[in-house]
Formats: structure tokens, C-alpha cells, sequence
């Protein structure tokens, strides 16, 4: 008993040192300002408006709000999100593997899982970004983690009663986080198919199977509902719209199902609504016809990612138009109330299918509101696609960037730092820290401002402190009514914008007097300024620990790599000497695993073949899980053996479940 209490606090106190030595790893760490409005400063954005509260906009609802509630709960607290979102997460993993406990599972296993969780090397670079994937990944392991439980104690009505709530509480966050909400259902579906062949095996009667599985499968699945109908029920109270995001409702879906329903004379890879798309559309829908200017004229930027992505010149790829059409509807007038842009996108739809109907423009079969009709474009991508994607779970080349773009506005920034709680030293880019003492000759200076040529200021306020000494010089000198808070110092970022920018002094009485940035730097003389500069440091942040990092990155794809290897031979031993026992809660466990996994990486295999590149973000939520199912298999091929081992090979080998 001494010793079994002895093992469980090594592996507690074990665990702690690897949560303290990851903290420790991500501590210079600070979340990228990134100024993409759709995606990542959306949510930033969202956390400091108070989505509840908020009145209509264009931008309102374009995304699931569960990721911005968790920013703006974090900001409240104080705590840096960063750090937060790595504390989230390295609580989750480790009640994921005390779950894999529970299952029985040696605790240097356990362990090993939580490694491979934590030291996960896409966490050093996605963790630094405002993205969803940076809070669906936890509750996911949250979620799976619940689920096992619910298969531990399926015995216990009161305690799964409670597990079953928190599974779909769990489930309904992740439902509401992000738009590939179906992934869910699968889940849930392989859970309850498990649960109902488990039980028709085990001969139970009827009304045993219909109440555990009323508690066990439904309950969590009603709450799912519950987070979803939720959520739509507030948008249709605050907008309108019965729908999770403006970009789900009935128009908008229905005017891109009619686009796509035009069969263009050419055909084009990741560009199922091309510009010859457009001109047929043009001419039958005078709807469509007032977003032209727009659609034509006002996104090179999304022309030029779709060049850069597919290589297809002067066309918006699927996942740009997606956002082209919407945005063009706004600047077109029609974007004052959700219900105006979804009347206005049901009319574009009503026009086009109308034209179509009638012979007016060609048709074609349409299976989906967003995915090329033409399957022949993207179905022989398929197998690259999944290779590369694969390749992605076992190959970490990790975008190294670590500060804000030197072309991002100092608002953005701001709004960064304050959603975020960003800690000044670790922002990421260099400043400079000038100080000295100043006065003007006739007026009092009360600000200093450093601003670039577009406009945007690149100082923070100044603060002005005491100099006796200075008084003291000049009025020995003969010069009087100098201002005894002529002591200055402020922070100005370090951008290449800084080298066109201007010092203005603003007096007392409002006069605003400009001087380059390099005359003053260079202590040039100014025009009825008197200043001195006492020292001007530049300070940032520095990383010392990316080597550690880099070699965590190289040794563990080295290890999934040959864990990979291996499990194909486990999965061999595995069919010979156990032929699948479907009671072994081990199974399951890993049957449920790839429930979460699987479907994912066939979604997005089949976004990158046929709409856009694939970026590994978007299937990060079940990275971690990948070395776990290898694990989980490689262990129980090696058990197999060591128990037939034991028995002289003539053991029926049958895991217990528990």
C-alpha cells in the first residue's frame, strides 16, 4: 500500500515539474498581433465589445463567440493569455491522462502521454496566436476525456448522471468555438454505436439498454443541443436570424449555392465561382449586378492569395470569395441589419436559380453551398492531399516568427495589448526609450508625440518629471521661467515606418511644432527648442530558450516517427493474439479517439484538394491525440505479449474490462 501511494506521488510530482518546465519554456512568449479582421482580431476585437451586448454591425456575427468569451473572461482576471491558454491546456492534459489511469494504464505511460501532450511543438507557435484552435484543443481533450469516464462508470447512474452533463457541456463549447460543428455529431454517433453493440452483446433487456443509453448518449447529447439552440435563440433575439453565424443564414447560403449552380465555360481548380461565373451572373441578376464595382475593383489582395496559394492568376479562390461576396454586399448599402443582407443575398439566388430554371444560363448539379460541383477538378488531389496532411502529424517545420509584423498599425496593437493583457517587455518588437529634459522658449510643452507618416502615432504619452538641476543651469545663465517638470521620457516602437516620422511638441497654448525624427535623434537644432537627450536605449524581447525548443521539435518528430513504424506491427500482433476484443475499455478508448480524429482529417483533406491550401492549424485539435493512439496501441501490443510470454503461449489472451 506504501509503495503503491509512493509510485502515485512520484507521477503527480513528475507531472508538475513538466508543467513548471513547459511554463517555464513559453514565459518570454506573447500573443502575435495579426491584423486579419475575419480571423484572429475578429475575436480580439469581440472580446473587448462585449458580444452580448453589442449592437449590429457588418462584422457582428460572422464567427462562433465561445474563443472570444474565453479571451474576454481571461482579460478580466489579468492574467496574460498566453499564459492562460497554456495553463488551460496543460490542465487538460492532465486530466486526460488520469483518465487513461483509470483505464488501467502503468503510470511511466501516463506520463509518457503527457509529454507528448504538453511538448507538443505546434503549441510553441500556434499558442502565440488568437485563434479558436488555441481553446477547441483543450476542451477537446476535455470532451474525449469525459467520454471515457462515461465508459469507466457506466455502472454508476448518479456519478455518470454528472459526467454526462459535463461531457456535453464540453461538446456544446466546442460546437459553438467552431463552424465544423458536424465533426461532432460523428463522435457522439460512434459513441452511442459503441454503447448499443456493447449492450445487445451483453444481452441486456430493453429497458436496461434505453436508460443507459438515455444517460450515457442522449443526455450529452441534448446539452449539445441546448449550447447550440442557445446561441441561436440569441442571435435571432439580437439580429433576426435563427442561424449561429450571419454566414450559415438561408440567403447567404442560398445566393452561393446559386452561383455555384452556373456552369462556367472553364472550369478552375480551387475557383468554383470564377470570373466568367460572374459576368453570366451579372447580366440575369440585377442584385448581383450592384456588387460588380466591388467583386471587379476592391480585393487584389484576395486575387493576389489565390495566385500565391494555386497559382491561378486574376481569380478569388473559394475560401476569399466566401468573405468577397459578403463584404461586397456591405459596400453596395445593404448591410444595416442582418435580415437586410439575408433578404439581399435570397434575391441574388432567386434571380440566378430563376434564370437557370428557364434555360436563361447553364446549370449543373450543386451538392453543397461551398465546394466546387465539379468533383473532377479536386478528386485526383485527394491522395496528395492526404499525404500531405498525414505528413503534417509527423513533421513539425515550425513557422519561427516571433513578434508583430513591423506593418502592423499601432491600433491594432493596442487593441492586442489590451485584450490580450500583453506584457509591455514581451510584445515582441524593439523600442527605444528616450529621455532628457526639454522646454520652449516662450511656451509651456505639455506632449510629445512621435507619428509616422500615414498618421499613426508611434509613442506612448510621455511622462514629465522634475529637473532642478536643469532650472538651476539656465537660470544661473540668465534664462528664467523654465518649467520645473521639463523632464521627459517616452517609449517609441521600432518600425521601419519610424524612419519617416515626425517629433511634434504641443505647447500649452495648443501650437503644434514637427520636426523629423532624425533631426531630433541626431540632437539637430530646432526651431525655439531647447532639449537634450540623456540616453536612448533600445530594448526587446529575447528567446533564449529556442534552442531547447528546436531540439524538443527535432526529437519528437524523431519519436512519432518511429512510433508510427511500430504500431503497424502492434496492429498485427494485436489481430493475432487478441482478435479485437470490443469489451476491452482500451478499445473503445482509442475507437474514440479516432472518431475525433479521422473525420477531421478527411474534411480537411478534402477542403485542400478542391478550395484552399491546407494550413496545419486546422487539424491542431487532434494532433495531440495522434501519438496517443500510438501509444495506446503500442502498449497493448506489448502486453499481449508479455502475458504470453508468462503463460507459456497457452493463455487465452482476454483484457478484463473494467
Amino acid at each position: 500500500m506504501r509503495l503503491k501511494k509512493y509510485y502515485s506521488m512520484i507521477f503527480y510530482i513528475s507531472c508538475l515539474a513538466l508543467a513548471i518546465f513547459k511554463v517555464w519554456l513559453i514565459s518570454s512568449d506573447e500573443i502575435i498581433a495579426f491584423n486579419y479582421p475575419h480571423d484572429e482580431l475578429w475575436y480580439i476585437k469581440t472580446s473587448l465589445e462585449s458580444w452580448f451586448s453589442s449592437t449590429y454591425s457588418d462584422m457582428s456575427y460572422i464567427n462562433l463567440p465561445v474563443y472570444a468569451m474565453w479571451i474576454d473572461f481571461v482579460r478580466l482576471t489579468g492574467v496574460p493569455l498566453r499564459i492562460a491558454t497554456e495553463v488551460l491546456y496543460i490542465m487538460s492534459a492532465f486530466y486526460f491522462v488520469s483518465v487513461l489511469e483509470k483505464v488501467k494504464l502503468p503510470r511511466h505511460v501516463c506520463f509518457f502521454s503527457f509529454a507528448l501532450i504538453i511538448l507538443h511543438p505546434f503549441t510553441f507557435y500556434l499558442f502565440k496566436r488568437s485563434c479558436a484552435e488555441t481553446f477547441y484543443t483543450p476542451i477537446l481533450l476535455l470532451a474525449l476525456s469525459s467520454l471515457i469516464m462515461l465508459w469507466i462508470r457506466r455502472g454508476s447512474t448518479k456519478k455518470n448522471f454528472i459526467n454526462a452533463i459535463l461531457c456535453g457541456t464540453y461538446l456544446g463549447l466546442l460546437w459553438n468555438t467552431r463552424k465544423e460543428s458536424p465533426l461532432i455529431l460523428v463522435i457522439l454517433l460512434v459513441h452511442f454505436l459503441l454503447l448499443f453493440i456493447m449492450f445487445r452483446r451483453e444481452h441486456r433487456d430493453n429497458g436496461y439498454i434505453f436508460r443507459q443509453l438515455a444517460t450515457l448518449a442522449i443526455l450529452p447529447a441534448a446539452v449539445v443541443a441546448m449550447f447550440a439552440f442557445s446561441l441561436d435563440i440569441i442571435h435571432y433575439y439580437k439580429f433576426g436570424l435563427f442561424v449561429p453565424t450571419e454566414l450559415s443564414a438561408p440567403g447567404y447560403v442560398a445566393a452561393n449555392r446559386a452561383l455555384l449552380r452556373i456552369n462556367p465555360p472553364e472550369s478552375i481548380r480551387f475557383v468554383p465561382v470564377t470570373k466568367d461565373t460572374r459576368k453570366l451572373a451579372y447580366r440575369v441578376s440585377p442584385s448581383f449586378k450592384e456588387l460588380e464595382p466591388f467583386l471587379e475593383n476592391d480585393f487584389q489582395l484576395f486575387i493576389d492569395n489565390t495566385t500565391r496559394e494555386s497559382g491561378t492568376e486574376n481569380e478569388i479562390g473559394a475560401g476569399w470569395f466566401y468573405w468577397a461576396l459578403r463584404s461586397s454586399i456591405v459596400k453596395a448599402g445593404h448591410g444595416s441589419s442582418a435580415l437586410e443582407i439575408n433578404a439581399f443575398c435570397q434575391r441574388i439566388a432567386d434571380e440566378i436559380n430563376a434564370a437557370i430554371n428557364k434555360g436563361k444560363l447553364p446549370g449543373r448539379f450543386v451538392f453543397s453551398s461551398f465546394l466546387d460541383p465539379n468533383i473532377r477538378n479536386y478528386l485526383p488531389n485527394l491522395p496528395n492531399s492526404s499525404l500531405r496532411i498525414w505528413r503534417s502529424f509527423v513533421e513539425f517545420a515550425e513557422v519561427h516568427r516571433e513578434t508583430d509584423s513591423p506593418d502592423t498599425a499601432p491600433e491594432v496593437r493596442n487593441i492586442y495589448n489590451n485584450a490580450a493583457n500583453r506584457r509591455a517587455a514581451l510584445i515582441g518588437d524593439k523600442y527605444s526609450i528616450i529621455n532628457g529634459w526639454v522646454f520652449h522658449k516662450y511656451e509651456k510643452i505639455c506632449d510629445i508625440i512621435v507619428s509616422d507618416s500615414k498618421g499613426h502615432i508611434l509613442s506612448e504619452r510621455p511622462s514629465f518629471a522634475p529637473r532642478p538641476d536643469v532650472v538651476s543651469h539656465f537660470k544661473n545663465e540668465g534664462v528664467l521661467n523654465i518649467p520645473i517638470n521639463c523632464g521627459y521620457l517616452f517609449r517609441v516602437h521600432q518600425s521601419p515606418l519610424v524612419l519617416s516620422a515626425s517629433v511634434i511638441f504641443i505647447t500649452e497654448k495648443g501650437q503644434r511644432l514637427a520636426f523629423s525624427y532624425d533631426d531630433f535623434i541626431n540632437r539637430r537644432s530646432l526651431q525655439n527648442i531647447v532639449y537634450a537627450i540623456d540616453s536612448a536605449s533600445t530594448m526587446g524581447p529575447k528567446d533564449n530558450l529556442f534552442n531547447i525548443r528546436e531540439k524538443i521539435r527535432y526529437s519528437y518528430q524523431i519519436v512519432v516517427r518511429y512510433m508510427s513504424l511500430i504500431t503497424i506491427l502492434s496492429v498485427s500482433i494485436i489481430v493475432m493474439f487478441n482478435r479485437l476484443n470490443t469489451n476491452n475499455i482500451l478499445y473503445i478508448a482509442i475507437t474514440i479517439f479516432l472518431s475525433a480524429l479521422i473525420p477531421r482529417v478527411a474534411l480537411f483533406t478534402l477542403l485542400d484538394a478542391s478550395s484552399w491550401t491546407f494550413n496545419p492549424r486546422y487539424v491542431f485539435s487532434v494532433m495531440p491525440i495522434y501519438p496517443i493512439i500510438l501509444l495506446l496501441i503500442i502498449y497493448q501490443a506489448f502486453y499481449l505479449i508479455m502475458l504470453r510470454f508468462r503463460s507459456g503461449g497457452t493463455t487465452k489472451l482476454e483484457r478484463t474490462p473494467e
